[in-house]
């Protein structure tokens, strides 16, 4: 049976599950890895501004440090969030996924041309992620999600 309509007995049909594709829960748990490592790099940032204070040293760029700590905290913020709204199945949730992914490729663009070699696992995971939020499991998925969250 297709869809959630009453049986010919009258008693309700079970309802239509479609559980969320395997690539979808990979990308979503490095995601959540991802954010930690950013929270993580935050604190590393946090670190070196404090150390470099409290031994009375002058950081090259006071404002750049503190952009990069609080950018590294939003960004591990969003990408928690973004993770949990895709896993709820909210579209706009893969859309800002997918803008987070893409400014994470054009970080490592600019960290490859500053002779970062690196940066390459980075845009090379961003790009994978992209790729998995635009396949069409992942859309129908979101787009059943989306069905029955209107249906009710």
């Amino acid at each position: 049976m297709m869809t959630d309509e009453p049986l010919m007995s009258g008693e309700a049909a079970p309802p239509l599950r479609m559980t969320m594709p395997g690539r979808l829960i990979a990308v979503l748990v490095f995601v959540v890895v991802q954010a930690a490592f950013n929270g993580f790099f935050g604190v590393l940032i946090a670190s070196e501004i404090s150390d470099a204070e409290r031994h009375g040293q002058k950081l090259v760029s006071p404002a750049l440090a503190y952009t990069a700590e609080y950018v590294s905290f939003a960004a591990a913020v969003l990408l928690v969030v973004s993770a949990i709204l895709v896993a709820a199945g909210v579209i706009w949730g893969r859309n800002l996924l997918i803008v987070l992914e893409a400014v994470i490729i054009v970080n490592g663009v600019v960290m490859l041309v500053s002779g970062a070699p690196a940066a390459v696992v980075g845009i090379v995971l961003a790009g994978l992620t992209i790729s998995v939020l635009l396949h069409d499991t992942v859309k129908a998925w979101l787009d059943f999600k989306a069905y029955h969250r209107r249906v009710g």
